[in-house]
């Protein structure tokens, strides 16, 4: 059964409405333990708060040390950061966080970042040392609630659609980029227009147009528009459909004018090629006493091109602690989300905004989540089928599918962790990861183990 409060729609994974903020469920002070207890344990690092306004600041890491046992090599991550949040008049949020990364990642990481000039996930990285990587990653979201029924939020930050593990639509795989999101709300019914600039930075020339190589010329950017309507049907259902356009780095005012509106950037750009995707989602939960969730995304692009989504989810709260179940299926047919004019393609930054495999792709995934207090378990077991090859992660290139024989990658991670402190979700954990494409030979066996704050999703199963 959906929650009661028909402010938050989960497709869009937006609270702004909610009378519960996401930010209230991390107080659990512990008043009256020992300070230092309570800092380690249960409360944010810093806490102030007046009548009007509250501000946070928390550690965020990733220390982890892992090793591929057929080859030997040992590889670590090293990330530090910080963590900024401030409520003000129950008006304004503000949120700003800054990372520090320095790793050395598995092969099939390694050959990624040939291809791509990339590491999955993140913008401007460079080498360091012998085999390893160094990057920093900002983000920050500034939001306000202006009326019961209109929210305004801009920021450098990724977005989320959908209900699924991955999203056919738009996911939280590719870099933060500059936004301006405006959602409003009205009984049952739920508007959201994203508006936001994605770059074409086209390193080691994967779109195949040899472009100009100077630093402006490879750091070109393009506008984004979603426009998102949704609906509670009842306590049961949720629906939602969608416009997205991409315009190109050549389309007429490309970089001033995007469309709040559905509609508008047909008639806008009519003689212009522009990028576009419809589509719809749904999520329907059929009993207030099973608690399973069925949902799907249907996608359809204006290269005659379809994806699709089908998923469950479960879970049950036992005596023995919380059990979540995952099963979904993933597929997009060749050509989807790639360009009509080598620079609207659906990415930014070398890498798809939707689903990471890019299109010309069938997936199964299942996953199983266990909680007892503290005591944590997960499961992720999948497997990739590119029906075309891997090069069809590219949706840059409009000459390489069918380039290939097909691809079957499969993959799988198994975690136990223990939350440390739920104020900043800081686990400390260990577990193996496994990866293996049989047509190259190509397989890692990699256990791990660390302590980390899971705040942020990071791809490396595709």
């Amino acid at each position: 059964m959906l929650t009661s409060e028909t402010d938050y729609y989960s497709a869009l994974h937006c609270s702004a409405f909610c009378t519960s903020k996401p930010m209230d469920s991390y107080n659990s002070e512990k008043t009256a333990e020992p300070w230092l207890k309570r800092k380690l344990f249960y409360e944010h690092l810093a806490k102030t708060e007046g009548e009007n306004f509250t501000i946070l600041a928390d550690p965020l890491f990733d220390f982890a040390l892992s090793r591929e046992l057929k080859s030997g090599d040992n590889m670590y991550v090293n990330t530090r950061a910080l963590q900024l949040y401030a409520s003000l008049y129950d008006k304004i949020t503000i949120s700003s966080s800054f990372f520090e990364t320095q790793a050395d990642l598995p092969q099939h990481i390694d050959a990624y970042y040939n291809t791509y000039h990339v590491v999955p996930g993140e913008a401007r990285v460079k080498p360091y040392g012998s085999g390893a990587y160094d990057w920093g990653t900002a983000y920050a979201t500034l939001g306000y609630q202006a009326t019961s029924w209109l929210y305004i939020e801009t920021g450098n930050d990724k977005n989320f659609i959908g209900n699924g593990y991955r999203s056919m639509i738009l996911s939280d795989y590719s870099p933060q980029y500059l936004y301006l999101k405006t959602s409003l709300h009205n009984g049952r019914f739920f508007y959201t227009n994203l508006a936001a600039r994605t770059l074409n930075p086209n390193f080691n020339n994967i779109s195949g147009n040899n472009p100009d190589w100077s630093e402006n010329s490879l750091y070109q950017h393009k506008m984004m528009n979603i426009n998102y309507f949704g609906i509670h049907i009842n306590n049961k259902i949720q629906a939602g459909i969608f416009e997205a356009s991409m315009l190109g780095i050549h389309t007429r005012n490309a970089p001033k004018f995007t469309a709040f509106l559905p509609g508008i950037n047909e008639l806008a750009y009519a003689n212009d090629s522009l990028h576009f995707l419809w589509g719809a989602d749904i999520l329907i939960c059929p009993s207030s006493y099973l608690p399973l969730g069925i949902y799907s995304q249907i996608v359809y692009d204006s290269r005659k091109a379809i994806a699709i989504q089908a998923g469950l989810s479960w879970t049950i709260f036992t005596s023995m602690g919380s059990w979540f179940l995952r099963g979904e299926w993933n597929m997009a047919s060749s050509g989807t989300y790639q360009s009509l004019n080598d620079d609207n393609f659906w990415g930014h930054y070398n890498q798809p905004l939707s689903h990471p495999a890019g299109n010309n792709f069938n997936e199964w995934l299942v996953q199983l989540g266990w909680q007892f207090k503290r005591l944590q378990a997960f499961v992720h077991i999948g497997q990739t089928y590119y029906k075309a090859g891997i090069s069809t992660r590219n949706i840059f290139n409009n000459n390489l599918n069918d380039a290939e024989v097909p691809v079957r990658l499969l993959t799988a991670d198994v975690k136990m962790s223990y939350l440390v402190n739920p104020s900043y979700n800081w686990h400390v954990f260990m577990g193996i990861s496994y990866w293996n494409q049989p047509v190259s030979g190509e397989k890692y066996m990699i256990p791990s183990l660390g302590m980390k704050t899971f705040l942020r999703n990071r791809y490396f199963d595709f």
